[in-house]
């Protein structure tokens, strides 16, 4: 629930509406009529009690959307009604799924690969990496992945390779290397 208003003020700085949310950004107090909006973009209609995400419609009851997403299998979620594949490091404001972004994996070996990609591309990448053996402590065997994150770019290349970029800098690859 993070990003969902939960208190607003007056031009003095007086607080003049407030509410409480549940750990999954349900309002268990307050007027949600006032400050109709929810999680990352959504609006809330409480005469119908969905949320609209200018594409589809989000029930806060049920958790899920009530149509599918547009988009089918390119938000790389299968669940065509649900939010995004992983809210954790997925934002969707239009109730659409992102296209593009930037990835970071870290392996059981501490072999660390950056990449430019929907979340897809990275699983695909992990899949890649993981179905082969390799030598660990003098033993062959299969890496795992001990980490990963994934930002969305919502389509934008540019800010996509500056991700890519930022984190290959982050982890030192342009100083081994001796490019920048």
């Amino acid at each position: 629930h993070l990003g969902t208003p939960y208190e607003a003020y007056d031009e003095n700085g007086e607080k003049v509406w407030t509410r409480e949310l549940d750990l999954y950004g349900n309002a268990i107090a307050g007027d949600s009529s006032f400050i109709p909006f929810l999680y990352q973009g959504q609006y809330y209609d409480e005469e119908i009690g969905l949320a609209y995400n200018r594409f589809r419609y989000y029930s806060p009851e049920s958790g899920t959307y009530i149509s599918q997403d547009p988009i089918r299998l390119v938000g790389n979620n299968p669940n065509f009604y649900g939010y995004t594949f992983d809210c954790n490091t997925e934002v969707d404001v239009f109730g659409l799924a992102g296209t593009g972004g930037a990835y970071m994996i870290k392996l059981s070996d501490g072999k660390i690969y950056v990449g430019k990609g929907e979340i897809g591309r990275m699983n695909e990448s992990i899949e890649e990496r993981t179905n082969k053996e390799v030598e660990i402590d003098g033993k062959k065997q299969k890496r795992t992945v001990v980490g990963k994150a994934h930002m969305s770019t919502n389509g934008d290349n540019e800010l996509g390779k500056a991700v890519e970029y930022k984190a290959l800098e982050n982890e030192g690859a342009y100083a081994k290397s001796g490019k920048k």
